[in-house]
């Protein structure tokens, strides 16, 4: 059980940070690398990290299938005691109860054997927040919800419910706040006061990318686009607009990492449909080593923004590890993208969500090289200074004292 690790590792610290709410760590999504990076500025701000995950979420076979570690000076452990989803139905619900009950019994014993505890909350489960913070205060700790979304929400379903009572009471059951955009912040600053609230923005270590930056093993004449398949008409938006690049030597390649077989047979049907469909290129899960290098060697890497409430509140953590390789990035004027980026100066920005002017800045990309490199080291300085992991540390010691 969890107890033998925590009295050698973590028993009787003063300024200790439980992080819960998110079941994939330290390998995920865009939730997971925030959560690493903000584990990280913790820790450099002299906190104490423990991550708590309830059940797992890798797949059988995983490299490192142990429920508990040690990553980059940040413990985790899986309350479940299993690291990887079960294919059983009835065992896999029986490993969620049991990492329920047990994540509540180590969330008491931690705080019982340390001092000045701060529960940090990553999750966007309104009745998961609800569960908690009402057991943070009953133990009288400070509790931290990392937000990242505004949910739209367009059905009546217990998830829309869910996401509605997230979007207007979330932000009362805890103490502080920390957002990831101004839209949000601004929402908030309606519901809390100011001083409990801090926006930070995506963030990633860029110290990981030195070795790849500048490295080139391949010619860069290619886009990269990093998918989710929650976001199928986005992946629709960037293959339209690749139609519009001239020229036949240059590729697409699209990386989507949480697609199923269904999701992939969509995406390549689609593909199949355009004109350059010889050209786009589909994956799936890659090693990070391997996404890092794509990212290196790339011409330019994409991340259009949709007007739209959901896009403007959200800002892609993959921005911020576009940035850490040193490429350049297309993207569109919404949203965060508008209080970091100019067109022409540190990034490509479109002004409109539209694939042939998205399109038409593809093209920029490889009309002027010396241009797209003066871009490209631009943008990388915008990144070190903003989205470092390490540039937010101050503020964070600032915010949580």
């Amino acid at each position: 059980m969890i107890f033998s690790l925590d009295r050698k590792l973590v028993s009787n610290q003063t300024n200790l940070v439980l992080y819960v709410g998110n079941d994939a760590f330290p390998i995920g999504m865009a939730q997971t690398q925030r959560q690493v990076g903000l584990s990280k500025t913790l820790t450099m701000a002299g906190f104490g990290v423990f991550v708590l995950c309830r059940s797992g979420t890798y797949p059988s076979g995983d490299d490192n299938p142990s429920p508990r570690g040690e990553f980059e000076g940040i413990n985790y452990f899986y309350c479940s005691g299993y690291r990887y989803r079960n294919p059983n139905f009835f065992i896999r619900n029986y490993l969620k109860v049991k990492g329920c009950i047990v994540e509540l019994i180590s969330i008491h014993f931690l705080i019982k054997k340390n001092s000045n505890v701060k529960v940090f909350i990553s999750t966007n489960g309104f009745f998961r927040l609800f569960v908690y913070s009402i057991f943070a205060r009953l133990h009288r700790v400070e509790t931290v919800l990392d937000t990242t979304e505004f949910w739209e929400y367009h059905s009546f379903s217990f998830r829309s419910i869910s996401d509605w009572l997230y979007n207007q009471y979330s932000f009362f059951l805890v103490n502080k706040v920390i957002c990831i955009s101004t839209f949000l912040e601004e929402a908030i600053q309606k519901k809390k006061n100011p001083k409990d609230i801090l926006k930070i923005p995506c963030i990633s270590d860029f110290q990981k990318f030195e070795a790849y930056k500048g490295k080139r093993s391949m010619e860069r004449q290619y886009f990269l686009f990093v998918a989710s398949r929650n976001y199928l008409p986005v992946i629709q938006f960037v293959i339209d607009s690749f139609n519009a690049v001239s020229g036949s030597e240059y590729s697409l390649l699209l990386v989507c990492g949480d697609a199923g077989e269904a999701d992939k047979a969509n995406i390549g049907h689609y593909i199949s449909r355009s004109r350059k469909s010889n050209h786009i290129h589909l994956f799936g899960h890659l090693k990070y080593p391997e996404l890092i290098e794509l990212y290196a060697n790339s011409a330019a890497l994409l991340i259009p923004l949709r007007d739209t409430r959901a896009d403007i509140a959200r800002f892609p953590q993959k921005i911020a590890e576009y940035l850490a390789s040193g490429r350049p990035i297309v993207t569109t004027g919404f949203g965060e993208i508008c209080h970091y980026f100019k067109d022409g100066q540190n990034a490509f920005v479109c002004a409109d969500y539209n694939e042939d002017e998205f399109g038409a800045k593809m093209n920029e990309v490889f009309r002027n090289p010396e241009r797209t490199e003066m871009i490209a080291d631009a943008g990388y300085q915008t990144g070190l200074l903003n989205f470092d992991y390490r540039s937010i540390s101050r503020r964070v010691i600032t915010f949580l004292n």
